[in-house]
């Protein structure tokens, strides 16, 4: 299935696969995360186990947003600020009103306003308790 869906040009699959004991759950997982790895998908990082009403955050460092070309990220954004630092360059995004930023390796040339499109590999999501902020696992 992730074969056929990747194929329509997919990037996000999730999977449906039952309790960890039973045979077929655990082999329907060992086949998504091996056609996951094959496409170079990135895979849904597993989320903390929360209480009903606690607040998260969602923490993202600047270099794990990736900019992807047209029609392949997880996400748009509009580029509010652009900081050439020569060998880097800081974007500040308007992501849904939620304020990003990101480092990219080398010059970028972009316009203020300009709509990029990024994503954020499941190793560079970053989860906290909102109200004592430290790291949940």
């Amino acid at each position: 299935m992730v074969r056929h869906l990747a194929g329509l040009g997919h990037r996000r699959i999730a999977i449906i696969r039952g309790a960890g004991q039973n045979f077929d759950a655990a082999e329907r997982l060992r086949g998504y995360r091996a056609a996951v790895a094959e496409f170079g998908l990135e895979a849904d990082a597993p989320r903390p186990a929360v209480a009903d009403g606690q607040v998260v955050i969602l923490g993202l460092r600047p270099e794990a947003l990736l900019l992807r070309g047209k029609g392949q990220g997880a996400f748009t954004a509009r580029v509010e600020e652009v900081v050439p630092l020569g060998s880097e360059t800081l974007l500040t995004l308007d992501a849904a009103r939620v304020a990003l930023t990101v480092r990219i390796d080398g010059l970028v040339v972009v316009s203020r306003g300009e709509a990029m499109e990024f994503a954020v590999p499941a190793s560079g999501w970053h989860w906290f308790d909102g109200t004592s902020e430290t790291r949940l696992t």
